[in-house]
């Protein structure tokens, strides 16, 4: 009885002790589980950490590019902006610069030509038979004085240029519009004619000749001018003509000579 006692004491024991070792190792595992989680848990938050971080650095890299690109290609925009209104300039510098560089061609061929072309110098004529007068141009190598002295005849057979200035006296009292019709019947190819008080004007051309003819009447005598140059020199005369109607001077035509 007694032997059976201890039996039951040393099983109990035992089953104490064994108890006790496995709820240790229980015990044990669950702590190492723990503790291996502590060690885990903050090894996957660095990594995940930096995980994000490289994340976040990569889309600010492409931020970065994306506005590098944006500004590359306002860049870009800017400058091709820049080339186009340079080039524009330099078009325009170059056309600018084209047209005065031809105006100042011009106004040096201009005055080239100005430089070339002689001043027109004037000489007097006074004629005293019939008292009047009036200034030429020097420009004739060859003269005409008639017998009765009623009159000069310049010419120059080289540039094809006749003046003749003449007086006559009104024997027949003709009056200027009846000397005025009377001419008039004669000539073709009239450009020009003008009669007014006591004078008239007559403007023609025959063949390749301009003929430009004043004539002053009065009741004792007529004084008259004629000029013929080459048609083709029509500008270049017209100065000459008009230098001459200004000072042709005619103070006796009442008077018979």
């Amino acid at each position: 009885m007694k032997n059976n006692k201890k039996l039951i004491t040393v099983s109990v024991s035992i089953t104490a002790i064994v108890t006790v070792a496995l709820c240790s190792i229980v015990f044990f595992i669950y702590l190492s589980k723990e503790k291996k989680l502590e060690y885990l848990q903050p090894s996957e938050l660095v990594v995940h950490s930096f995980q994000d971080k490289q994340a976040a650095n990569k889309e600010q890299e492409n931020r970065g590019e994306n506005n590098n690109t944006e500004s590359s290609g306002e860049k870009m925009s800017e400058d091709q902006d820049y080339n186009v209104e340079e080039i524009e300039g330099r078009d325009n510098r170059v056309t600018d610069d084209a047209g005065l560089r031809q105006e100042a061609k011009d106004k040096e061929e201009i005055k080239a030509e100005s430089s070339t072309t002689p001043e027109v110098v004037y000489l007097a004529y006074h004629n005293d038979r019939y008292q009047f007068s009036i200034e030429y141009p020097d420009i004739f190598n060859d003269k005409m004085l008639p017998e009765n002295n009623d009159g000069i005849i310049f010419r120059n057979a080289d540039k094809g240029v006749e003046l003749t200035i003449s007086g006559i006296n009104n024997v027949l009292d003709e009056t200027v519009q009846t000397v005025y019709e009377e001419a008039c019947s004669r000539l073709r190819n009239i450009i020009y004619q003008c009669q007014k008080d006591d004078w008239y004007v007559l403007s023609w051309t025959e063949d390749d000749k301009m003929f430009y003819k004043k004539v002053v009447v009065g009741t004792g005598s007529m004084n008259t001018f004629l000029i013929s140059y080459p048609a083709k020199e029509e500008v270049a005369y017209d100065a000459v003509i008009e230098h001459l109607v200004e000072t042709f001077q005619t103070t006796s035509i009442d008077e018979t000579h």
